[in-house]
């Protein structure tokens, strides 16, 4: 495969957007999606996912929780974002609400 074709979505492979944002994400990405189902907020934060390093050594084994936060927004970018609790006071206190439920 050429790095032209390995990145970004793959035929076959399922994805998750924001209703809100499912048509803007697909012309940019030049690809055509169909929607599936629909997925609930309570549903996806229910997952816990595996890290994108896993497996590539340096202590990614850890499992990731999906989680919410008051900040993120469905109104600009793709709906998915990567919480940092120490880069940031919104992250931070999304991370800490959501260990204080685990």
């Amino acid at each position: 495969k050429s790095a032209e074709n390995s990145f970004g979505p793959q035929p076959g492979e399922k994805l998750i957007f924001a209703d809100a944002l499912a048509e803007d994400a697909s012309a940019k990405a030049k690809v055509t999606l169909t929607r599936l189902h629909g997925v609930s907020s309570e549903q996806l934060a229910s997952l816990t996912l595996s890290h994108p390093f896993r497996g590539l050594g340096g202590g990614y084994e850890f499992p990731v929780p999906m989680i919410a936060g008051e900040h993120v927004t469905d109104d600009a970018g793709t709906g998915f974002v990567h919480t940092a609790p120490s880069h940031g006071r919104e992250d931070f206190d999304a991370w800490t609400d959501a260990v204080a439920e685990l």
